[in-house]
């Protein structure tokens, strides 16, 4: 499994596809916002949403794929904040956190 240390997760054929729902990968850049139980709830269900209607554009689209991802960028998420500059501490468990390691889960190579 390749790790890249990127200002986002790597999409096939690029740093971004125009098949992702645009609505979700703003909201991943705006993951701050996710402070509450409601905020990470409606994030799920826009993750849902983006897979039924966008499947083709995840990388890690079967549940055993996407736990794998989950593991590996669970353990690297810290070099995706470094690289974006954000003051997060993922080993504080925060709601934004938890989103933003579902959210790299779906395309993380």
């Amino acid at each position: 499994r390749r790790r890249l240390w990127v200002p986002w997760v790597r999409f096939r054929g690029g740093y971004f596809s125009h098949s992702i729902n645009k609505r979700l990968v703003l909201r991943m850049s705006e993951n701050e916002s996710i402070t509450t139980r409601a905020d990470f709830i409606k994030f799920l269900a826009e993750l849902s949403e983006d897979y039924q209607n966008n499947v083709k554009g995840w990388e890690n689209a079967t549940l055993e794929q996407f736990l794998n991802a989950l593991q590996a960028y669970s353990q690297d998420i810290d070099g995706y904040y470094k690289n974006m500059n954000l003051a997060v501490d993922p080993d504080q468990a925060s709601w934004r956190v938890f989103a933003d390691m579902l959210a790299g889960a779906r395309v993380y190579e």
